[in-house]
């Protein structure tokens, strides 16, 4: 992009960007993983009943942020709501062929977008997560105002959803492998850079 603006004339020279040493990417992996108390509290202090699902998915599935916005309701296949069934939903992946997939809910997620779905007539197809008539594209500013609202006093942004399911998988025992499976990172060693703890 700078290559163009260049030689279109908007910029005069472009510049040599190089990764500074000891920088991470965003820096969204250097923060502690939320407790399971925040966890539930950023939940029961979203916005909206849209909000609380949104935030729940991406906490149980660690989706990326722009895969959360993504989900379509013809993409969640509802489960039995007993026993360990929740259902499961079709990952519309945005990084890599290796992102398609399909993810387990839990009751937490599950129950969410049920209620997300009793409230919006049980459409049976289109973007689960709308605000004001559009398809969200970004969470962002509602993660932060329900992480204030929640009393969590440390920056909380939408990685750190994806961080603290990939932390908790880890920090369970899974083996590093199947963490990256989970996560559907192509390199297992992204898993132990990013999310191993056990240090």
């Amino acid at each position: 992009m700078l290559d163009h603006a260049h030689r279109k004339g908007h910029i005069s020279q472009v510049h040599i960007f190089f990764p500074l040493k000891g920088f991470k990417k965003g820096g969204q992996h250097e923060q502690a993983p939320l407790s399971f108390d925040e966890e539930n509290n950023l939940i029961e202090n979203a916005a909206s009943t849209m909000h609380a699902a949104l935030f729940a998915y991406a906490l149980d599935t660690g989706v990326r942020p722009g895969e959360a916005v993504s989900l379509h309701w013809e993409d969640i296949t509802w489960g039995a709501s007993e026993g360990a069934d929740w259902g499961k939903v079709y990952v519309r992946g945005t990084k890599t062929r290796e992102s398609l997939a399909t993810l387990p809910l839990g009751p937490r997620s599950s129950s969410r977008l049920a209620d997300l779905h009793r409230d919006n007539g049980h459409p049976e197809s289109g973007p689960v997560f709308v605000w004001h008539g559009k398809s969200i594209k970004s969470f962002r500013r509602a993660l932060t105002r329900s992480a204030a609202r929640a009393g969590i006093e440390r920056a909380v942004n939408r990685y750190l959803l994806r961080h603290t399911m990939a932390t908790r998988l880890t920090s369970r025992g899974l083996a590093v492998e199947d963490v990256a499976r989970v996560m559907r990172h192509t390199n297992p060693r992204m898993v132990q850079e990013r999310y191993d703890h056990s240090d």
